[in-house]
């Protein structure tokens, strides 16, 4: 079945992650490519010709922020379809054949970016990365990740010999919503659990501080390595590196929300620290090459943004609690307590008084292993998922939209035991999907907010319902519409940027999240 592609344009070329086993073709080294073959003659026969398994829309318009970095006066056309898909084709066009080695550089980020997201959450989708073709001539790269690699790749080897296509329509991964006993009725109210052995709370007046005036956290372990991640003890570390660029652009985004709707809306950023930032040892931190302090990198995250966006920096209140569990063993997403503590800065800075963790229905799940649960001694200890349901656990409702268009009630805080042991992180509000909305009759102002995220913004919702009558909540990377229109349409108070510190470094997600930023 021939794809749809949507929006098109005069020039397009096809720009694909290069990894080392992807096959590339290189005239300078008088390969298959070599000859008087045109880019042009390519992309439109890989356009005419290659199968992708979501329709493909123009997203040229956020090709710069995908591929940061490219030499001065190169030009991208990218092409992509929704973002639980890897299919993506695009071209970079040089303006000079003396940047080849650079752009080249910038391509192989773009995918060891895009290889990393998907291999966290959609890992099926990794082997069209692995196995995407490139083509290139002295200033063109075009790049194609596809299901349909054999056939691009057969194409980029000739052109003008265009192989027949596989019978029968694209295929498709439908993504479903979690299943629960019962999706439709939250599950019944239990008496409040008390927190694991394991990880007993520790008066602040018995805690050691380290040198700057924190809970001590010392090892003596040191760290083991894995391709994404560390080991130290019995907890994985997902590694960072922080980029200026990224964070200048994902500032700007930011910013431009809040001057369009300066006088309308409150734009709030809330820049989320990963484990490796809070609680990695401190005897380690000092001797760990290229060790980030992501408290300066939040200064400056922060600080690249315009003064109409109001900073939530919630490095400070999770450093005070660091001895508690704030990050899971096995995940790299926060805890649900991490997150309350965050949504607690948030109050403060809003001038709000939270609910407090006991004034909610605490629900505790045992058994979880993460996507780090394929090092031993990580899986050797599973995490333990703590949830805290709304203060008004009895009024919130919840209703998701599916990537099928699907509106769907669910419980703000499914069944975990429901869940294997690898899904129960999706017990908070459905999981990823493309947009949900919390109402909660308690709250008789109006008040709207939208809280803007990834998964890390997951083991938040709970909590904001409490404060507005209703709350929307986006997952930029799939949800296809116009905030600032959103926002308007919708009366919003607040908007909530609640994003990860290794989302802030990431071209590839800060274009994703440009896509609905006008």
């Amino acid at each position: 079945m021939k794809n749809r592609i949507l929006k098109f344009a005069a020039l397009l070329l096809v720009l694909c992650m290069v990894l080392p086993m992807a096959a590339c073709g290189d005239q300078e080294e008088g390969g298959k490519n070599a000859g008087s073959v045109s880019a042009q003659d390519v992309f439109n026969a890989l356009l005419e010709n290659v199968q992708f398994d979501t329709d493909m829309t123009d997203y040229s318009d956020s090709a710069e922020i995908s591929y940061i970095g490219l030499p001065e006066g190169a030009k991208v056309t990218m092409y992509a379809g929704n973002a639980r898909y890897a299919d993506e084709l695009s071209w970079i066009v040089l303006a000079n054949a003396s940047d080849m080695d650079a752009a080249m550089e910038i391509v192989e980020t773009h995918l060891d970016e895009k290889h990393d997201q998907f291999l966290s959450y959609h890992a099926d989708e990794v082997p069209k990365i692995s196995s995407a073709p490139i083509w290139k001539d002295d200033t063109n790269i075009i790049l194609c990740i596809t299901g349909d690699y054999t056939n691009a790749q057969a194409i980029m080897d000739d052109p003008s010999k265009v192989p027949q296509k596989p019978a029968g329509d694209n295929q498709t991964v439908e993504t479903t919503a979690p299943v629960t006993d019962d999706p439709t009725e939250p599950p019944a109210v239990t008496d409040p659990t008390e927190p694991p052995e394991t990880d007993p709370p520790t008066e602040p007046d018995d805690t050691p501080l380290n040198s700057k005036g924190y809970p001590a956290i010392t090892t003596e372990d040191t760290w083991h390595k894995y391709e994404t991640f560390m080991v130290v003890d019995n907890m994985a570390y997902e590694y960072y590196g922080y980029s200026d660029s990224a964070a200048q652009s994902y500032a700007k985004l930011v910013s431009s929300v809040a001057n369009a709707l300066q006088g309308e809306v409150n734009v709030y950023s809330l820049v989320i620290p990963t484990a490796v930032g809070v609680v990695f040892p401190d005897n380690l931190a000092e001797i760990y090459p290229g060790y980030e302090d992501q408290s300066a990198r939040l200064d400056q995250i922060f600080g690249y943004m315009d003064d109409t966006v109001i900073p939530v920096n919630i490095f400070e209140k999770l450093m005070q609690h660091r001895d508690e569990y704030l990050y899971y063993r096995s995940d790299w997403h926060w805890s649900a307590i991490g997150a309350y503590y965050g949504y607690e800065k948030f109050c403060e800075v809003k001038g709000i008084a939270p609910y407090t963790m006991d004034d909610r229905i605490e629900r505790v799940y045992e058994g979880y292993k993460g996507p780090f649960a394929s090092a031993s001694a990580v899986a050797a200890t599973p995490d333990t998922v703590y949830a805290y349901e709304p203060y008004f656990y009895e009024d919130v409702s919840m209703v998701f939209t599916d990537t099928n268009g699907n509106r769907i009630s669910w419980p703000v805080i499914a069944d975990g035991d429901t869940y294997g042991s690898s899904g129960k992180y999706l017990i908070f509000a459905a999981g990823d999907q493309p947009i949900a909305e919390f109402t909660n009759p308690k709250v008789t102002d109006g008040s709207v907010a939208i809280v803007v995220k990834e998964s890390f913004g997951n083991a938040m919702m709970p909590y904001f319902p409490d404060h507005y009558s209703t709350v929307y909540e986006v997952d930029y990377r799939y949800w296809e519409g116009n905030l600032v229109e959103f926002a308007r349409e919708v009366g919003a108070t607040d908007i909530i940027f609640a994003n990860h510190i290794g989302m802030v470094r990431s071209s590839y997600l800060i274009g994703l999240m440009d896509r609905i930023i006008p």
